[in-house]
């Protein structure tokens, strides 16, 4: 599957995430990476929530990180006025 045939951010960013990408299409991700605040707001989300379940060996004793849900629900917020702007 290409990101290309996809407007959904998370699915475009788990495409690069998993090297699902051809080369070129890597090459434009990552360009929408660096040229959009919102895809390296997820980029970080990401690398946050990886990084945490990664370096917990007992999922019972993982506390998610501080400014954590705040940080998640505040994209999710943009991630929605998105939608909303393209609907209209």
């Amino acid at each position: 599957m290409s990101y290309l045939n996809t407007d959904d951010p998370l699915e475009r960013l788990e495409q690069f995430l998993e090297g699902n990408l051809t080369p070129d299409e890597e090459q434009q991700m990552l360009h929408m990476i660096a040229d959009n605040g919102e895809m390296r707001d997820l980029l970080r989300l990401e690398y946050r929530l990886r990084h945490g379940f990664r370096n917990t060996a007992d999922s019972n004793s993982f506390s998610v990180p501080g400014g954590f849900t705040d940080e998640v629900m505040a994209c999710l917020d943009r991630l929605g006025d998105r939608s909303v702007q393209k609907n209209s």
